[in-house]
């Protein structure tokens, strides 16, 4: 019973700090928030699979989602990448435009492109962000997503049509086939 007790504490206040912690982290409940979603048939050893390319108007970047379905269980690990230039080439379509939180506010006109094909040319890498491991499920199974926090500290920003932040798979072959969810939430635009 103690032991119980014991866990029970240690999750409210886990809750807690999480919930202090979110209030400190300099996230904006005001803020313009909206969101970018797609869903695509991931290419063969797929290298930038999703990018969030920006424009004249600064994209900040809360949180990534990434999930799906495959014919067979996969898990591996996606790259959070920031490019400096953007990739050329490829086969890609764009998921159609954000979603604001609130009609009242305006949207950000970024571009969220999905690649069936590999680009041709990788933009130039300012840097890997973040990693994480997310699993695909068949569809009778529920899938492992990811959900990737930037709220930490100061915001993944895109700030011009030149750059982008892409989810890269590294040529890995696990993901080859798979149907993915993926949604960027942003604020402050």
């Amino acid at each position: 019973m103690l032991r119980i007790l014991m866990i029970v504490q240690a999750a409210a206040a886990l809750f807690l700090l999480s919930l202090v912690s979110s209030m400190a982290q300099g996230v904006n409940s005001y803020a313009p928030t909206s969101f970018m979603s797609g869903s695509f048939v991931v290419g063969t050893a797929p290298t930038d699979a999703v990018c969030l390319e920006g424009n004249a108007v600064a994209l900040r970047v809360l949180t990534i989602y990434i999930g799906g379905q495959s014919a067979a269980a996969a898990d591996g690990k996606v790259f959070i990448v920031k490019r400096s230039s953007l990739n050329t080439g490829g086969t890609s379509t764009t998921a159609t435009g954000a979603v604001s939180a609130d009609s009242q506010d305006s949207t950000p006109a970024g571009v969220l492109r999905l690649y069936t094909v590999n680009p041709t040319a990788l933009g130039v890498a300012a840097g890997t962000v973040a990693t994480a491991e997310f699993g695909t499920n068949t569809a009778t199974s529920v899938p492992a997503p990811a959900l990737i926090d930037f709220r930490g500290g100061k915001l993944l920003t895109v700030r011009t049509g030149s750059e982008a932040v892409c989810l890269n798979f590294n040529g890995a072959a696990t993901f080859a086939g798979a149907t993915l969810d993926v949604t960027f939430v942003l604020q402050g635009f």
